[in-house]
């Protein structure tokens, strides 16, 4: 099996009303988010495109889980929805770690437009802090 990941950040604000302490209030965080890919087969397979431009995968792209740009092309129109955003305002209940986690995952995994799923999704970890993170993986 090969594993591999990658790493965004982004920075968004949300507020937790039934936590009892500080986290009622709307603060912020600087997200980072690690996604890991796993997939027993280094070539894509057939029908795995860029988003972008939908161009076939290249030849210089095989012996690759799925080329780091190809993630990126998916990965990035989903984070920028959360970007400089209350989370509470954009779609996400009750916006834990947990359930951001969940929500990109979601999003990445089981998107109704599927040029914009992201192939061999294992997890997705989201880290508040240098200290804590959570992370989801899906049934």
């Amino acid at each position: 099996m090969y594993e591999i990941g990658r790493i965004y950040e982004f920075e968004s604000a949300h507020f937790l009303p039934k936590y009892e302490g500080k986290c009622k209030r709307m603060h912020g965080h600087n997200y980072k988010v690690m996604l890991k890919l796993r997939s027993e087969i280094l070539q894509p397979p057939f029908g795995i495109c860029s988003v972008m431009d939908a161009k076939p995968i290249q030849n210089s792209q095989m012996n690759m889980v799925l080329d780091f740009h190809l993630i990126d092309e998916i990965v990035k129109p989903i984070l920028d929805q959360l970007d400089h955003q209350i989370l509470n305002e954009v779609g996400i209940k009750y916006p834990t770690a947990e359930r951001i986690a969940q929500y990109i995952y979601t999003e990445l995994k089981y998107n109704k437009d599927s040029s914009k799923t992201l192939p061999y999704l294992h997890s997705v970890q989201i880290w508040e802090n240098e200290w804590s993170y959570a992370e989801y993986s899906g049934a």
